[in-house]
């Protein structure tokens, strides 16, 4: 099986289908499909088998050796038969998001065209949110097929956009309709079922290195001060997620007319904007809290990468000293 280096795991399952990186022995099969449903895919004119045979062996085998392909594509597999194809396509690596694509079997989709789009849209926001933590996914599609929009509305998809007479259809203009799906960064407080969760984060080298105090901290230490911490009504902490991924902790810690912030990403998701977005929603959960408390946080110089982001977020340069720079967001 090939694999796709931009993608943690290759095999997605839901009971007994299966998505998995698309297969060479299934170019004929996706040929036959495509020239059959023409009608409603942005194919100008029929495949042979020359140009499948072209097609695979110089564009299909190249996004395997890529490390940001423009299209992740998989073949969906029942009891281990190819039943459908699709993936992650136009992908915007920088803005996190892409089109998604499907085409089933033709004889198939008569009969389950609602229960197939549901289970491959589950299967394909787990690539998407879960395994690449994109922000946005979308649909585009000729307005020809009106029972495809229920199925989109019932599994989080949003009509964004109409494009009115769009597309020419046997002579005819047809609207094109957007459908997007979002992964929105959620947050909840933590229980203390997250306790070994958050020593794994702060147990982590670089967030050490970050820390005020980087000593090594042993697990009896954080059991005591987890415990201290969730007893304590002037200690705010919330685990934020996104799709089924705990990607981070904000930490409050009320003192008079501020707040201290402090944050962890977990050290997998790093580097994907996640801490900023920590940190402008702290902004919001402190003003709920105590709508006039500043909110202060303490960095060290030697972390220019969160002194980058609380700046981009708001936050202005109060003072400093030798090893730390004081911030400050103000309420307007």
């Amino acid at each position: 099986m090939r694999t796709y280096k931009c993608l943690k795991k290759q095999i997605y399952q839901s009971g007994e289908y299966t998505l998995v990186p698309i297969r060479d022995e299934d170019k004929y099969l996706i040929m036959k499909w495509r020239n059959e449903q023409m009608f409603h895919l942005r194919q100008k004119e029929k495949l042979t088998s020359e140009k499948q045979e072209v097609y695979f062996k110089n564009v299909i085998s190249a996004l395997f050796r890529s490390e940001y392909p423009e299209q992740i594509l998989f073949s969906l597999l029942y009891k281990g038969e190819l039943i459908a194809y699709g993936g992650l396509v136009h992908i915007d690596w920088t803005n996190r998001r892409a089109e998604v694509s499907f085409l089933m079997d033709t004889e198939i989709e008569k009969k389950e065209f609602e229960s197939l789009w549901t289970i491959y849209l589950g299967l394909i926001k787990e690539v998407a949110f879960s395994d690449l933590l994109f922000i946005k996914v979308f649909t585009y599609a000729y307005d020809l097929r009106p029972q495809l929009y229920p199925v989109l509305l019932k599994n989080d998809f949003q009509e964004e956009a109409r494009l009115r007479k769009h597309f020419l259809h046997e002579r005819s203009f047809v609207d094109v309709l957007i459908h997007s799906c979002l992964n929105i960064l959620t947050y909840r407080k933590v229980n203390n079922g997250d306790k070994d969760l958050l020593y794994k984060w702060a147990s982590d080298p670089l967030s050490r290195r970050s820390s005020l105090d980087s000593k090594p901290i042993t697990l009896k230490e954080h059991e005591n001060w987890f415990k201290l911490k969730m007893l304590d009504s002037s200690y705010y902490m919330f685990i934020f997620k996104l799709y089924s991924n705990s990607v981070g902790l904000l930490r409050l810690e009320s003192r008079n007319s501020e707040f201290l912030l402090s944050f962890l990403v977990d050290p997998s998701f790093r580097g994907k904007g996640i801490g900023f977005s920590i940190i402008k929603e702290s902004i919001k959960i402190a003003a709920d809290i105590n709508k006039t408390a500043r909110i202060k946080a303490v960095i060290k110089k030697s972390n220019p990468a969160s002194i980058s982001i609380f700046k981009k977020a708001g936050f202005v340069k109060d003072s400093d000293d030798k090893e730390t720079e004081i911030f400050f967001y103000y309420h307007k």
